[in-house]
């Protein structure tokens, strides 16, 4: 037209967190991804120790299996002999039924027990991602350490470093640093803002 004005700006502001409540927020996070990792880290123990159980039961169940065979063994062989005293009058025919008896148990027992060893091989092998047949397991190990137990200054060491126990403590830290930012929410944020303004009038023609 013809009068009229040419403006131009330049401003720059800047947002002052005076309570550090971004800061808290961050920190926060930094902690829950912590605690997530710890976690992860725990599950993947967890898998491992879960695997430790089911291999000692299963090498728990066939040293029982393998102890009543030899004592079902040993029956069998007292009451042939047994069998054979009493048919010749060296022997009370009360003798060859309790030995009878005990065989009876003895194979109850071992039955029971053979049932349970099959299902830790079986709890074993999906752990393991084995096969479910077509494929032995032989167990080797020994279900009593040898070395003596671990001090206790050690086991606080190792206790210490656990994941699940990193993970509680990390997500505790996140919440001690969402309550302290929660807790400035009365502190006002300060805005510093600066600039520069030209003006041009423009001249009648």
């Amino acid at each position: 037209g013809g009068l009229g004005t040419e403006e131009d700006y330049l401003s720059l502001a800047q947002v002052i967190d005076r309570g550090n409540r971004r800061g808290l927020r961050r920190y926060a996070g930094a902690h829950r991804a912590a605690a997530a990792k710890h976690e992860g880290e725990m599950t993947r123990a967890q898998v491992a120790t879960e695997a430790r159980q089911r291999f000692f039961e299963a090498l728990h169940r066939e040293r029982r299996v393998a102890l009543l065979e030899a004592w079902s063994v040993r029956l069998d062989t007292a009451l042939t002999i047994v069998a054979r005293r009493t048919a010749s009058g060296d022997a009370a025919l009360y003798d060859q039924r309790r030995l009878q008896r005990e065989s009876a148990v003895a194979q109850g027992r071992l039955a029971t027990e053979r049932a349970a060893r099959d299902r830790a091989l079986a709890r074993l092998r999906s752990i393991a991602n084995l096969p479910a047949v077509g494929t032995a397991l032989v167990l080797h190990g020994e279900i009593l350490p040898d070395s003596e137990p671990a001090d206790i200054a050690l086991l606080r060491e190792r206790a210490e470093r656990r994941p699940d126990l990193l993970a509680l403590k990390a997500r505790l830290q996140a919440a001690q640093s969402d309550r302290t930012s929660a807790g400035r929410w009365w502190l006002p944020d300060l805005r510093l803002e600066g600039g520069w303004k030209d003006v041009n009038l423009s001249q009648q023609s």
